[in-house]
Formats: C-alpha cells, structure tokens, sequence
C-alpha cells in the first residue's frame, strides 16, 4: 500500500494555510493584533527582549521629565502649537503606555501570545473551507436504488449453494418473527473471490479504507485506528429479497481471501451496521465489554443514499465520544461515497 495521500494533503493544506497566514491574514486582524504581531517583529529582529523592555522603561520615565520642560518653555509659544505639542505629547504617551501594559513581562509568554493568535486565525481558515461541505449535503438524499442493482450483480452469491448452517440462519434472519439474543449471529463471510470486480477496482476499495484510518488520527487523536467498508446489496432466497452488507475492503489487511465478516438485515436485535443504515446519520457505538473483539469503539457512518456504511474502529475505549458533528459526518459520508461510486463506475465502463 503506498504513502497516504491524505496524510500528504492534509500537511500541505497546514502548510499552505501557515504561508497564507503571514501575509494575507493581516487585514483580518483586529488592530491590537496588529500592533502585537508589530511589536514582536521589532522585538524579534533585535533578537533581545530585555533590552527592549530596558528601552521601554526608559521612556516611561523620560515622558514625565519631557512634560515638564515642556511646561516650562511652553509660555512663549502660540496657543495652536501649545495644543498640537500637547497633542502629540499625549498619543506618545497613550502608546507607550498601553505598549507596556499589554506586553508580558518576560518574551516566552509573548511569544506563546503570538503564536496562540496565528494558530486561532489559521484554524478559522482550515474551518471555512471545510464548512463548504455543509453547503453540499444539506438533506438525507432518497435511497439509490439504481446503486443497490449495479453492486449487487457485483457479488456472485448464490445462497442456495451456501452450507446448511448458513442457509438456516439466512431463513431465520429473513423470517419477521424471529429475534436474536445476539446480533454475531446474523453475521456470515464472503469471499473476496465472490466479488467480481477487476483488482484495480479493488484496490481503490482498499486505499479508501487505509486513507480514512489513516486520517482518524487526525480528526479523533490517538493511534489505532481501523476501517471497513460496507456496501448493501439484494439477493433472492426462498422468494424472498435478502440484503446484506457485505465487506467490500478493510484496513489493516488480514492473510486471509475475505474482508471479514457481512451482516443480514433482520428485525429484532439488528447489528451497529444495519441499525445505522436504517436510521441514517452516523452511530458511535462501544464494544470494550466484549474481548472476543479486536476494538473498543466503533463509529458507523450511513453514505449518501443508504449505499453502505464506513466503519472506523478504535483501540481505545470512547475514542469517538465528544468528536463527531455535521461537518465532520458530513466529510466523511460524502468524500466516502464519491471514492466508492469512482471506482465502481470504472467497472460498469468496462463492461
């Protein structure tokens, strides 16, 4: 698998913005942030900030001594220039002033002040270009049923030929009066044999996994993340429709000739997956009480249409809790479905 692309973009998008940020940012300051940024420049370019705080305290010092010999001479000159001197004198002294009341006392606090302004402004600017995707995806778009045909003639499964273990928990799933304890027992494996798309296809399947799981670490801190993804597809069975969400690729990769396992819708205790799908949105879900599994957290995201589902899994136990909103479900449901509907239509066009 080759270097992440995102972890490559998402660097240059913080390069970028921080380039931007010494420049074009300056009209969008308040004027004691420009005064500051000022300070800090002079401050920065005679490499000593106790000297300029010496220097600072000498003139607040001169200025007393200043207005009094302006008191003194002041008798034998005009009335306007009086008032201009005074004028002057008094926005000298405002200045050097307010220079020494806002400036810390010693140039690590001033620099964190700084930096601490430029970090605000840069993440205003990374927050307005991503807000752009509130703008896309407004409404819950209607159930592409088009998308569901086209994948599922992707997956060569004929449940008839399934073992009878298999077929008996697919009758159960598919019967409305069934219910289950345990939602693992509405799970079943494909094969990665069983899908029929071309090894390109699904190898842009697997970089959409290993791109999102490497980028939760950046939208949710921490390290080991995991990513699956499902798609729904509609099989027939004893004359009737059975749907699945059946893994398409997964990140990390496992040895073995499947992607893990597939769900079956069912009524009564459906899994996270499924509840997701049905209910739209995205679902954060903890699993630290069941050691049989390989993560603690779980965060299911339904795609635009209800073609699937992108599930992020975390070592770590409430790793989503406090870190999911609109924008950042929005860029995560959206960029996903785009990847997947890119890399199927390239297998629709070779057909």
């Amino acid at each position: 698998m080759s270097h992440s692309k995102n972890e490559g973009l998402v660097r240059e998008i913080l390069k970028n913005n921080s380039q931007v940020e010494n420049i074009l940012n300056e009209f969008d300051k308040s004027e004691t942030q420009r005064y500051r940024d000022t300070i800090f420049n002079y401050i920065k370019k005679h490499n000593t900030y106790l000297s300029f705080r010496n220097k600072l305290l000498v003139i607040q010092v001169a200025i007393p001594l200043l207005g009094s010999i302006f008191a003194i001479f002041a008798p034998s000159l005009d009335i306007w220039v009086k008032l201009l001197i005074l004028l002057v004198y008094l926005m000298i002294s405002l200045l050097v002033f307010w220079i020494a009341k806002v400036l810390p006392e010693d140039f690590d606090k001033f620099n964190q002040e700084v930096t601490r302004l430029k970090l605000v402004n840069l993440s205003e600017r990374l927050a307005s270009k991503i807000a752009l995707f509130d703008k896309i995806f407004e409404e819950e778009p209607e159930e592409d049923i088009i998308f569901l045909k086209m994948i599922s003639d992707c997956v060569d499964l004929d449940i008839s030929s399934l073992t009878e273990s298999e077929k008996n928990m697919i009758s159960r799933c598919i019967n409305p009066s069934s219910r289950f304890e345990n939602s693992r027992e509405t799970n079943i494996t494909i094969s990665t044999e069983k899908i029929n798309m071309s090894k390109s296809g699904k190898e842009k399947l697997k970089q959409i996994t290993y791109e999102l799981s490497s980028l939760a670490q950046y939208m949710f801190g921490g390290k080991g993340y995991s990513a699956k993804l499902y798609l729904r597809i509609s099989k027939e069975f004893e004359n009737k429709d059975v749907e699945l969400l059946t893994s398409f690729s997964r990140f990390p990769l496992n040895e073995g000739k499947d992607n893990g396992t597939s769900w079956i819708k069912t009524r009564g205790n459906p899994s996270i997956v499924w509840e997701c799908l049905e209910r739209g949105g995205y679902k954060i879900a903890h699993t630290h009480e069941r050691p049989e599994l390989y993560y603690d957290s779980v965060l299911a995201i339904c795609l635009p249409g209800r073609i699937g589902i992108l599930a992020l899994h975390a070592d770590q136990k409430e790793a989503f809790d406090g870190k999911m909103d609109k924008t950042t479900y929005n860029l995560l449901a959206l960029s996903t479905r785009q990847l997947v509907l890119e890399a199927i239509s390239e297998e629709g066009e070779r057909e």
